[in-house]
């Protein structure tokens, strides 16, 4: 495998960092049917944080988006206990973005420590896999920061994927639907 990224910082203050990366591995297992089948890994990701003087805040915006690509090949498949090839197109991608606000610079001290989180994803695997899904993820939370390293995060999830390939048990159109939502602690620490 060899890969990389390069990471460019178009303003004098380095508030924006904008990344492109990309990965080219061999991806089959040796001496196997798939020896030869490489993997095409490419990504462009974005960190801006800047502070706005007129809300005595600091935003933090960031993003990122992926593509993985595997050669075409033939994957076996196992359907109603017989072996059959199913050749498909094994193009995945995924992205992200998220954005913060925290009033940094307020007077009333416990506000100061408060940060207010929104997330987007999604994620889309290969059309025509025997595992094809699309699922997205919206969140919006509340962190406290301890300390400079130290967080506590209390957010609420809300997941929904949709599967679509031949692996979904729903009868009729082979699409099986799925919502989960549910609240989250979660205590980060940074070195």
């Amino acid at each position: 495998a060899i890969g990389g990224r390069l990471g460019l910082f178009p303003f004098s203050d380095s508030s924006l960092e904008i990344g492109i990366s990309g990965q080219v591995a061999k991806v089959g297992e040796h001496e196997s049917d798939f020896d030869d089948v490489w993997g095409r890994f490419y990504a462009i990701d974005l960190s801006l944080i800047r502070s706005i003087p007129t809300l005595k805040s600091v935003i933090d915006v960031r993003g990122q988006f992926n593509s993985v690509s595997v050669d075409n090949t033939e994957y076996p498949e196992t359907i109603d206990e017989h072996d059959e090839i199913h050749p498909f197109e094994n193009n995945n991608t995924t992205y992200f973005g998220q954005f913060s606000i925290r009033p940094a610079y307020v007077d009333i001290p416990i506000l100061k420590q408060l940060e207010f989180v929104g997330r987007y994803s999604k994620l889309q695997l290969a059309d025509e896999a025997p595992w094809e899904s699309n699922a997205t993820q919206t969140t919006i939370g509340i962190n406290y920061w301890l300390d400079w390293r130290s967080v506590l995060k209390f957010s609420y999830q809300i997941n929904s994927s949709e599967s679509i390939g031949e692996d979904s048990h729903d009868e009729g159109d082979g699409h099986e639907s799925e919502s989960t939502n549910g609240f989250y602690v979660h205590w980060a620490i940074g070195f």
